[in-house]
């Protein structure tokens, strides 16, 4: 196996979950992926799965996690809520010009004193030199507003109860994202954290930053 198979699985990997489109930008800059990932599949180190609309999903297997050193439950079936997460961080994280990447449980060990935030953690690099390390919550469609909204409450007043976490939640290097399906419902929802709350509390962008973004379909030729 090359460098490049390699890479492929390790991607899948911390993702849980790769889309075609979003291998052939990252690892096939001049090419065509159709015969290698058809060769990782028949050595059995890939294996897909159809989404409605046609759209072919890339998993790992076992006998991949087995061979690259990767925790066995990389490779389990996924349920439907978790494959809905799975493909909304893969998504937020290889957003278009953006640089962001998943970061590994051990990773966010060596960055807090404390024990690990719960939740699936991004790491975004800024032209500027800055970064930002997002909390991704990933609410289904038909999660309600208010719901989410108490989600979000809920996870910031833990992150500022933290010694180790605060200061980076006040000066906006730890913040929150929200990624979801369509316009419609990032608007919404934005309206919704930039608002008051029901119980007077004040608007929760004045406690944290907060991004809500449409995720990017990986099928467009502009992605």
């Amino acid at each position: 196996m090359n460098d490049r198979e390699q890479n492929i699985l390790h991607h899948v990997a911390l993702y849980g979950v790769s889309f075609r489109p979003i291998l052939a930008k990252l690892f096939f800059a001049e090419g065509n992926p159709d015969r290698v990932l058809a060769d990782l599949r028949q050595q059995g180190l890939l294996r897909t799965l159809q989404l409605p609309g046609g759209k072919v999903l890339y998993r790992l297997t076992r006998t991949a996690a087995a061979l690259i050193g990767v925790p066995e439950p990389r490779a389990r079936k996924l349920g439907t809520l978790a494959l809905h997460k799975a493909i909304a961080v893969l998504l937020f994280c290889l957003r278009p010009n953006t640089d962001r990447i998943r970061l590994e449980q051990e990773e966010l060990g060596t960055v807090f004193s404390d024990t690990v935030p719960e939740g699936t953690h991004c790491l975004e690099r800024h032209g500027d030199g800055r970064a930002t390390l997002y909390h991704v919550y990933a609410p289904a469609d038909p999660t309600a507003i208010p719901t989410i909204t108490r989600k979000l409450r809920r996870l910031i007043h833990l992150a500022r109860a933290r010694a180790d976490l605060c200061p980076l939640v006040q000066n906006r290097q730890y913040a929150f994202a929200v990624a979801v399906d369509n316009d419609p419902r990032r608007d919404a929802i934005r309206r919704a954290v930039q608002s008051r709350g029901t119980d007077s509390t004040g608007p929760l962008v004045k406690d944290a930053k907060i991004l809500v973004e449409t995720l990017a379909d990986p099928f467009r030729s502009n992605t």
